[in-house]
């Protein structure tokens, strides 16, 4: 195979399989539209790194390799789950800061929300945007502060049941292909030019 056509596959995955993670996410990121761009830039540079021009080929190698340390990130993050476990007004729409549910009759619950500061202040305004039935949830907050408690376990499912993991490390593996190519292109190119140097001194 050749560097333009691995990095061609490799410039489609990186566009296709973000998108989809992107348009079936209830809690779409804009931050999985990142491999998108970067595929889009590989894309358009394709001919050149075909034609073999040296400048568009070590810019194709360097966002390559960008992308590939880009992606460890992400997929150590998807084999976890962030949980924050909150307390809810029974039988109501409403939320309960920490602090305030003995003066309740509460249930607890965990939800699957990565807007967190500060490890146990929850973004409360992120339950109305993420969540659609959180639209018209109300809350009782201690101090403007919405006070819950955050949990990071292990992803249950295996890599290959979960979707999210398994996209990337489609891309992890087709950006490892890539650079592979790319490598064995600029020794190829190397040893051209060696042979083609010793060829003109012999004669």
């Amino acid at each position: 195979m050749k560097a333009h056509t691995a990095s061609l596959i490799n410039a489609v995955l990186l566009i296709v399989l973000p998108l989809w993670g992107y348009f079936s996410s209830e809690t779409p990121s804009n931050t999985a539209l990142i491999p998108v761009s970067i595929g889009v830039v590989l894309l358009a540079m394709n001919y050149g790194v075909k034609k073999e021009n040296k400048i568009i080929a070590h810019i194709a190698v360097l966002l390559t390799l960008l992308i590939l340390f880009g992606l460890i990130k992400p997929f150590m993050g998807s084999l976890e789950e962030k949980l924050v476990f909150v307390h809810k007004v029974k039988d109501k729409n409403t939320f309960i800061s920490k602090g305030l549910k003995d003066k309740y009759n509460t249930d607890s619950t965990y939800i699957n929300l990565n807007n967190v500061k500060n490890d146990s202040i929850c973004d409360s305004s992120a339950f109305k945007i993420l969540i659609k039935e959180f639209v018209d949830a109300k809350f009782e907050l201690e101090e403007g502060k919405l006070i819950c408690e955050q949990i990071v376990k292990q992803n249950s499912k295996l890599w290959y049941e979960n979707y999210a993991a398994g996209r990337i490390i489609v891309m992890i593996l087709s950006t490892i292909m890539a650079m592979i190519f790319f490598v064995k292109s600029f020794i190829d190119a190397k040893k051209r030019r060696v042979q083609a140097a010793s060829e003109a001194e012999n004669t």
